[in-house]
């Protein structure tokens, strides 16, 4: 999300590719701290359906390992495994509550059909 703000509000012409990543990483440092009623930006709710979105994901599990003092040592890692590891021990998978959760009409892919 931080990304597409910067890319839609922050965007323009750079003289050099080391100006155009001096601006980015500014800009996003910016808006990740920014409160988001001051950079409010329609996105479609179609967009977390998305496979980039979803591989965003993907990403971020060995991450998410690492919250529960794990590790992959994995130079690809089985993100499948990972997730489904994640989503059977710790109940990810399992939300105290739904309200106020925009991607809560989303269908749930199953682990398997990837």
């Amino acid at each position: 999300m931080v990304n597409y703000k910067v890319q839609v509000l922050e965007g323009g012409e750079f003289p050099t590719e080391d100006a155009y990543v001096e601006h980015y990483q500014k800009m996003f440092y910016k808006y990740t701290n920014m409160d988001e009623r001051d950079c409010y930006i329609e996105f479609p709710l179609e967009a977390f359906q998305c496979r980039e979105f979803i591989d965003q994901f993907d990403i971020g599990l060995p991450s998410t390992l690492r919250t529960y003092g794990l590790e992959t040592k994995q130079m690809t890692p089985n993100f499948v495994a990972i997730k489904e590891f994640l989503e059977k021990r710790f109940n990810l998978l399992v939300d105290d509550t739904d309200e106020n959760n925009p991607l809560i009409y989303i269908p749930k892919r199953q682990s398997s059909s990837r």
